[in-house]
């Protein structure tokens, strides 16, 4: 017999039946409100990818997560919309005020302590859609303090998508809840689809190249993005590509970039690795956006090949970068500072101002309630 320790439930593994059983009074036994046999069918049904041998899918498992933490309600599994495929998502809602939730935090003269209101936004009555992945992974013990750094680092740099909170439940399930933006990823907008639709079905073609101006700004503002990555190693950077950028309004924001502090391995470091003596690992990694945006397919290769839709500034810019230089060049490879010095993104428009205005810093009150939940000890919000 199996037994999941964090939901207080046990499955044998050689009976689905049981599993089903045990399926409809997961809604009572993870949390303190009993749940319907119509919820247990609903997100039976939402994830029928429970395996033979009584092992909960990871969509499954987020439902159950979500009662056990009390703070966000189980919505909708949204299929196989990216190219990983130990990786789940699903639509989650969140509910609650902030007085209910202990997060009330103005004083006594009426005001309220530096940071608060990104807790006051985040506990608000409204029902809030975010997105949850869950990533069947193992994430060593040594390497878990980095679910603290991406917190504070997500909530207070403009530049990347909001992490609302982290997980890890057992050993080999990572759960992260980020902010939703209806327009999908950078990939999404090139191919004209929809998020929802299924990775098979939306990129089995080749997507619209964005235009040489789109290029340029958006390459510019990934540049801000990576110059803020860098400091944490190339694996946080080589986890930027077209499928993890998304966009609110015109700005892109960077996301799932925490993996590789989790030491989860990324397509693009062979990528990186043949460009070891051209461009560093960062600026790789926008030469292959930069190159996807323009194309409407990724690189699959160098030398480069460029279709006829490509724009001629972004083709001169893509040959600059992946130029290999001459054996008795001795130069180091270019920097995401050199590469901003190209005319394509010197006189790019900027986006949304400079950097843009950082976000709040949480407060310390919810600066210590991360420092608990990154901890093996801790519970979800």
């Amino acid at each position: 017999m199996q037994v999941c320790a964090k939901f207080g439930i046990s499955f044998r593994q050689h009976s689905l039946s049981f599993v089903g059983y045990h399926m409809s009074s997961l809604c009572c036994c993870c949390g303190s409100k009993g749940g319907s046999l119509e919820e247990s069918v609903r997100l039976s049904a939402a994830d029928d990818d429970v395996v033979a041998s009584g092992e909960l899918s990871p969509t499954l498992y987020a439902a159950m997560w979500c009662r056990s933490s009390g703070s966000f309600e189980f919505s909708k599994a949204i299929g196989q919309v990216g190219l990983r495929q130990q990786k789940s998502f699903c639509w989650l809602t969140r509910r609650r005020s902030a007085s209910a939730s202990g997060l009330d935090y103005a004083d006594s003269s009426g005001g309220s302590p530096p940071g608060s209101s990104w807790w006051r936004w985040l506990a608000g009555s409204q029902p809030q859609l975010v997105v949850a992945s869950v990533t069947v992974c193992s994430v060593p013990i040594h390497e878990r303090h980095h679910l603290l750094r991406a917190l504070e680092l997500s909530t207070s740099n403009p530049l990347l998508l909001p992490i609302l909170t982290v997980d890890l439940p057992r050993d080999d399930r990572l759960i992260v809840v980020r902010e939703w933006c209806a327009a999908g990823s950078l990939r999404d907008v090139i191919h004209g689809v929809s998020p929802e639709s299924l990775v098979h079905s939306k990129y089995d073609r080749v997507g619209s190249p964005l235009s040489e101006s789109k290029c340029a700004s958006i390459g510019r503002a990934l540049i801000d993005g990576l110059l803020v990555l860098r400091p944490l190693g190339a694996r946080a950077c080589l986890h930027v590509h077209c499928g993890n950028i998304f966009l609110r309004g015109e700005r892109p924001l960077l996301a799932e970039w925490e993996q590789g502090l989790l030491g989860l391995p990324s397509h693009l470091a062979e990528f990186a690795n043949d460009l070891a003596r051209t461009l560093e690992p960062a600026a790789a990694a926008l030469a292959l956006c930069l190159y996807e945006m323009a194309c409407g397919f990724e690189l699959d290769g160098i030398p480069a090949v460029f279709p006829p839709s490509c724009p001629r500034a972004v083709r001169d810019t893509l040959d600059e970068m992946l130029r290999t230089p001459a054996r008795k060049e001795k130069r180091p490879p270019r920097t995401l500072e050199e590469v901003l010095e190209l005319p394509l993104f010197a006189h790019a428009e900027v986006i949304g101002g400079a950097r843009g205005a950082a976000r709040e810093p949480l407060s310390e009150v919810a600066l210590e309630h991360v420092r608990h939940l990154s901890s093996a000890r801790g519970d979800p919000i």
